[in-house]
């Protein structure tokens, strides 16, 4: 280190006695070695320049008192013209100096691991841990009404009863899972507050305010996948709304998103590409808009995606990546998200208070006796057993699939 403070020191000295030299006309270097500078006119380097470096050069080596009197003083005089060739000099001068140092080689080492140890060590280390921020109720249904709350699974004879619950009505398109949690918006009996399930450890956080946007009740929500649980539509105050709004599932924030051309409640509404795809909804007390809207989240901007759909009560949908598959009182369609086209599917043989889900197969839950699996390939319904839903879906009863 003694070594390398020295050359630098050395180093210091020669950027400094540049500094200080006389400006040479350029003519004189030319007539030194006019046939190698004939064609040449190099730009000179100003001593600002020089002064800069010298400071950055000070501010990363440590050096004795007087040396660096020496440089301060020094760079405080006038300013003085260099030309190129005698900052090229100084230059050559330290690289030569710097080829002089003698470094030892750094000898190569090699480490030889013993897997065998090695994935004890991580499978003991997995053992000290349990992940609390996972749960086994993937692939099950939630349900809430004011009466009950329950779990549902094509393997379960009897639902899972979970208690604790707050009971609230309105809420068949206010309930929705996103990250471990099933959050339920609204309702009639708490419109500014929302409840939310910690599946991992079955328990309920209730009557959570809604702050900095307005409740309400018949709220249509969906989860973006990622952070985000979008508000749209439904009665507040006695009033349908337009308003998009969203749930920061990681701040548990709410922020105002923008709003629909129109008031309306009860839509059915997904997330895909950065738009809110809005289908259907209440615009009066007994009549559904027969339209899909586009809202772009980011701009925001809302566009009618596809328009002239027949659209009766109690709807319920799902998109499986490529079309939107919408089923209510008045049929059961089929929307292709880029070309638009509608395409009548086959009915089931019961759509009051039903629920759409999708996981790889379709399913229509309806409750007992009448819980269906359509077939895209066959386009035929055929039975499910009551596993899925052992009672009645009821009227306004929110309801979910907890998705692996």
């Amino acid at each position: 280190m003694k070594s390398t403070l020295e050359v630098m020191t050395s180093i210091l000295q020669e950027v400094n006695q540049l500094s200080n030299l006389q400006q040479r006309p350029y003519e004189d270097e030319c007539s030194s070695n006019e046939s190698d500078t004939k064609d040449a006119k190099p730009e000179e380097c100003s001593h600002a320049q020089v002064v800069k470096m010298i400071r950055s050069i000070q501010s990363l080596v440590p050096l004795d008192q007087n040396t660096s009197d020496r440089l301060n003083s020094s760079t405080d005089e006038s300013p003085k013209q260099l030309s190129d060739y005698d900052l090229l000099h100084a230059i050559q001068e330290c690289s030569e100096m710097t080829k002089s140092l003698n470094y030892s080689q750094t000898k190569l080492l090699q480490i030889k691991i013993d897997d065998t140890v090695t994935n004890k060590i991580m499978s003991n280390i997995e053992k000290c841990f349990t992940l609390i921020d996972s749960h086994e109720f993937h692939n099950h249904y939630f349900s809430l009404t004011a009466n009950s709350c329950k779990l549902y699974h094509s393997t379960l004879t009897n639902p899972l009863n979970i208690k604790e619950f707050k009971p609230r009505s309105y809420i068949e398109y206010a309930t929705v899972y996103a990250s471990n949690n099933v959050y339920v918006f609204g309702g009639t009996e708490s419109p500014n507050t929302y409840s939310r399930l910690y599946l991992p450890e079955l328990r309920w956080y209730n009557d959570l305010p809604i702050t900095s946007i307005d409740g309400g009740q018949s709220i249509s929500t969906c989860y973006d996948g990622d952070r985000h649980i979008y508000l749209v539509g439904g009665i507040i105050n006695g009033y349908r709304s337009n308003r998009v709004d969203r749930f920061n599932i990681v701040t548990q924030q709410f922020s105002h998103v923008g709003s629909l051309p129109t008031p309306l409640n009860s839509a059915g509404v997904f997330f895909h590409s950065g738009k809110l795809y809005v289908i259907g909804g209440y615009h009066t007390n007994d009549t559904q808009l027969g339209t899909i809207l586009s809202f772009d989240v980011t701009t925001p901007h809302c566009d009618i995606h596809t328009y002239g759909l027949n659209v009766g009560q109690s709807i319920s949908h799902f998109f499986d990546g490529k079309d939107i598959y919408l089923l209510s009182t008045n049929g059961f369609f089929r929307v292709n998200l880029a070309s638009k086209e509608v395409k009548g599917l086959t009915q089931p043989k019961s759509t009051d208070y039903h629920k759409l889900f999708f996981d790889g197969k379709i399913r229509l839950l309806v409750g007992i006796g009448n819980n269906m699996e359509y077939s895209k390939e066959s386009d035929n319904w055929k039975q499910l057993n009551d596993n899925y839903r052992s009672e009645p879906l009821g009227l306004h009863a929110g309801m979910c699939l907890i998705n692996s």
